[in-house]
């Protein structure tokens, strides 16, 4: 089958099985909680490639030859799962759109009639609308553990461990985000951030295929170096998306930049001796943005970073050549570094 054929087939799959879980859960609350529910299952439809799910059911049918049911219910976790995390990324990062549409805490924070200013938030909506996408970014964390209860394999129970092993690490791994922020850092401290925010979720996706299929120990460990190595040149490729007007990201230009993340590229740069005088200046100009752009450039650092991605590539390639059914898995490597928002 033809790989983007299969990603759409795949995708209306997971859409459709995502859609009867959300609405049986809806139909179990009212009120409040109902709405909430049902902003919830708005957030996780208005798109989304649904790479994390399909690489899960990939990896199953890579070792057992099939595809089931039961593998699709247990694979709408991870999408639950990320989509919970990019509802806590929106509040950390202060972004008021996801995917076009208005953020979570955002949507809540104009619910809110409250206009008086407390003492942790500028005023009463804010901290309304965050404590709010808080919990139900936690609640889609736990409906995703419920999935993998709604399937029939046998080893449940290692696969609930390797998820909280894996929730762990990517907060772990949001927590070095946030601390390495405007901080003097090595491609060493970059990688190890993206490797556990990023990586570890693209890692517990084809182990969670891997494991329902019996895989054997050499093949779990092919499928999660793979994943993260795909997932590092994921990021590598994210980080560029968001300096590139042709790419179309979804923020405004450098807005990375503007928050003082310390992308690779940022931190190739520094290493040149090339000053970015604009980073971390929330309300740099456009052209203070275009200004630093020329910087990245001049300093090499932008080919460097492509250069990288496609290095993460190559090497996840090489890792999941002992997989008998690879070719997917060649394809979604070079479509993770390829893709075009």
């Amino acid at each position: 089958m033809n790989f983007k054929t299969d990603l759409i087939e795949l995708k209306s799959k997971i859409d459709d099985t995502l859609n009867r879980f959300l609405d049986n859960e809806i139909s179990k609350q009212d009120g409040f909680l109902k709405k909430c529910y049902e902003r919830n299952k708005a957030y996780i439809m208005r798109g989304g490639k649904r790479l994390r799910p399909i690489a899960c059911i990939k990896a199953y049918q890579a070792v057992k030859g099939k595809v089931n049911d039961q593998i699709i219910k247990a694979a709408i976790s991870l999408e639950l799962f990320h989509a919970s995390s990019l509802i806590h990324d929106d509040i950390m990062d202060e972004d008021d759109v996801r995917r076009g549409e208005k953020s979570m805490h955002k949507l809540f924070e104009e619910d809110s009639d409250k206009g008086k200013q407390g003492k942790l938030f500028l005023d009463e909506g804010k901290r309304y609308g965050s404590s709010i996408a808080i919990i139900q970014g936690n609640i889609l964390f736990s409906l995703g553990l419920k999935c993998i209860t709604k399937s029939d394999f046998h080893n449940i129970a290692e696969a609930f461990k390797l998820c909280h092993e894996a929730y762990q690490e990517v907060n772990d791994g949001q927590l070095l985000d946030i601390d390495f922020e405007s901080k003097e850092l090595t491609e060493k401290d970059y990688m190890k951030m993206a490797n556990l925010k990023t990586g570890k979720l693209f890692s517990l996706s084809v182990d969670f295929g891997a494991l329902f299929a019996d895989a054997n120990d050499e093949q779990r460990k092919a499928f999660r170096e793979y994943a993260e190595n795909a997932a590092l040149g994921f990021q590598i490729q994210d980080d560029l998306m968001d300096i590139s007007k042709d790419m179309k990201k979804g923020n405004t230009l450098g807005s990375d930049i503007k928050k003082g993340k310390m992308t690779l590229m940022v931190i190739k740069a520094l290493e040149k001796g090339s000053k970015i005088k604009v980073l971390g200046k929330l309300n740099a100009t456009e052209i203070e943005i275009e200004n630093a752009l020329k910087v990245l450039q001049k300093s090499g650092a932008i080919d460097y970073c492509k250069n990288k991605a496609k290095e993460c590539v190559k090497k996840a390639k090489e890792i999941i050549s002992i997989i008998e059914d690879k070719e997917f898995f060649d394809n979604l490597a070079d479509y993770m570094v390829a893709r075009v928002h």
